[in-house]
């Protein structure tokens, strides 16, 4: 029986450590250069936690257009992320790390282009940002709510498939893989996928129950 629970335990640890939870936001166009911010609030009880970012709907070794998350529609943007203490009262001090392009995270979450975002940091127990906007987001822009230099969203002016001429959109989509000890606290988005206890739950029950039963079986036959 000891040996049924240490494999429960491990299997639910083990399943815990990979669960990703996928979210998705928007960030929109508000002006000729002016953008959306997104706040993502988050808490965590420490450890490594990665951010994977993906937008951008251009190949960057053909330049066609392609349809990365199968939403139907080409509206993306190159990311910038900022991750951030939340500490109750956002400042300038509260800026941890940011990321703008990852070349060498390709391909990781689907991406097709370095402009996605990334950014893994090993954190300590507590509350968080993410800040999730367009290129050229600053400390400045997020403290104000609004991305005053952004050239994002864009769209493209032909259909998927086709080689993109690039054209403005009203709104650019991405989606967020986390990875690691992860709670949301503050959704300005959607969340799309996530880890699921109640299935583990399930297994450790019935991981159980087989335990019990034989050790039931082994003490009638002693009898």
């Amino acid at each position: 029986m000891k040996i049924i629970t240490f494999l429960v335990a491990s299997i639910m640890c083990a399943s815990l450590a990979k669960a990703g939870l996928i979210t998705e936001g928007t960030i929109q166009r508000l002006g000729e250069t002016q953008s959306s911010i997104d706040l993502w609030g988050f808490s965590t009880s420490g450890g490594d936690v990665t951010f994977d970012l993906l937008s951008w709907e251009i190949e960057a070794t053909t330049g066609l257009a392609r349809d990365v998350n199968g939403d139907g529609e080409l509206a993306f943007l190159d990311t910038y992320i900022y991750l951030l203490k939340n500490d109750g009262v956002l400042t300038q001090d509260d800026k941890i790390n940011r990321n703008d392009d990852s070349p060498t995270t390709l391909g990781s979450d689907g991406s097709i282009h370095y402009y996605d975002s990334f950014m893994s940091s090993n954190l300590t127990a507590g509350d968080y940002f993410l800040a999730v906007g367009a290129f050229g987001l600053s400390m400045n822009e997020i403290l104000a709510g609004i991305n005053e230099s952004a050239f994002y969203p864009d769209s493209c002016a032909d259909g998927i498939g086709e080689e993109c001429d690039r054209v403005r959109s009203d709104h650019g989509d991405y989606r967020i893989t986390w990875t690691g000890d992860v709670s949301l606290t503050q959704n300005p988005g959607v969340v799309i996928s996530a880890p699921e206890p109640g299935t583990l739950a399930l297994l450790s029950l019935g991981l159980l129950s087989v335990g019990l039963s034989r050790k039931i079986k082994r003490s009638q036959n002693t009898r």
